[in-house]
């Protein structure tokens, strides 16, 4: 079925709340008129929503899994990226994701133009009338060992990066309002470099480089201010990163006043950025050997000492525990769907 055809499909609607977002509160948007909305949906559609709070981010499996059994395939999130970061994680392909902006950081909300729960009442109305598009949604996973040795799988939906941004996180505590750019700022100025080794499939070799971070990315921007990614198309089934280099101070303090400034900042030289698109002339020598990731859809990396990761804002303390030797991100392409931006 083409992604943008209108469907027909049989849809079971579950609205999963986030009671411990660290950003926003859900308090204000769950209501007597939101409730009295529902409950209008229902009855226009004849399609019931069961709803579902979670209690802790260890409540989220145990809901997502009692709703998959129930054969819900329509998830409506009420959080942040933290929360919808952490439904993605028990989603089966072809599922469908819509996000009521609660949180800090609603960059997936943003990407979407979601940005009050009446837009998505209206949205998934729309889905299950057939009257609006469905469009597949590209996923990143990363896999990687803990200290035990044991293999684990994170999957994110904007970004993930390990070194400084992950650090940033947790100065920020997940809260993207609490001087974001000055804590990123301290995180720039005091990481201390570590080696990364990846593969060419250019040079068909192992290249070795000192870098304070590196940040993956399947859109353009994260945030008000991280333009990390200036070239990326979403949801072309491809991943763009850039890995930080390890720069004296002053260079540093370049590096996070063009954090806004993606495009000049892939060119500056402070960054490496890898991109899918190697013949456009203005982006070809963004990184120090001209490498692009066109047609790769998994990348390789081993790194040298123990980092922090975060995924869409989430730390993930299990990669910390140990360097990792065998560190690999895959882009599953259109894993999930979504309403086409409104």
């Amino acid at each position: 079925m083409n992604e943008n055809q209108k469907t027909t499909e049989n849809f079971k609607i579950a609205l999963v709340i986030n009671e411990y977002s660290s950003g926003g509160s859900f308090k204000p948007l769950i209501n007597d008129e939101l409730y009295n909305q529902v409950n209008i949906f229902q009855k226009e559609t004849g399609h019931n929503i069961a709803i579902s709070f979670t209690r802790s981010r260890d409540h989220i499996p145990k809901v997502m899994g009692s709703l998959q059994r129930s054969g819900h395939n329509l998830f409506i999130a009420v959080g942040g990226d933290g929360t919808i970061n952490d439904i993605i994680q028990f989603l089966d392909r072809g599922n469908i994701l819509v996000p009521i902006p609660a949180g800090n950081a609603n960059d997936f909300s943003g990407r979407l133009h979601i940005t009050h729960w009446r837009d998505t009442i209206k949205a998934v109305k729309g889905i299950i009338e057939g009257t609006l598009n469905v469009v597949g949604v590209d996923l990143g996973e990363i896999v990687f060992m803990d200290g035990e040795g044991r293999q684990h799988r994170r999957r994110f939906i904007n970004n993930c990066g390990f070194g400084v941004t992950a650090d940033t996180v947790r100065r920020v505590e997940g809260k993207v309002m609490k001087m974001y750019v000055w804590n990123g700022l301290i995180s720039l100025l005091t990481a201390k470099p570590f080696d990364l080794t990846y593969y060419s499939t250019i040079m068909k070799k192992n290249v070795r480089m000192s870098c304070v971070g590196v940040e993956m990315l399947l859109c353009k921007k994260v945030g008000r201010h991280a333009n990390f990614a200036p070239y990326k198309h979403e949801n072309d089934g491809t991943l763009h990163f850039s890995i930080f280099k390890n720069l004296p101070f002053y260079k540093r303090l370049g590096l996070i006043m063009l954090i806004n400034f993606g495009r000049f900042l892939v060119k500056s030289g402070f960054v490496e950025y890898f991109h899918d698109r190697p013949d456009n002339p203005d982006i070809n020598d963004t990184n120090m050997m001209g490498l692009t990731i066109r047609g790769i859809s998994s990348v390789w990396g081993m790194i040298h000492d123990k980092v922090l990761l975060h995924t869409d804002g989430n730390l993930v303390p299990e990669f910390s525990e140990v360097a990792q030797k065998d560190c690999r991100v895959n882009v599953l392409a259109k894993y999930i769907r979504t309403v086409a931006p409104l």
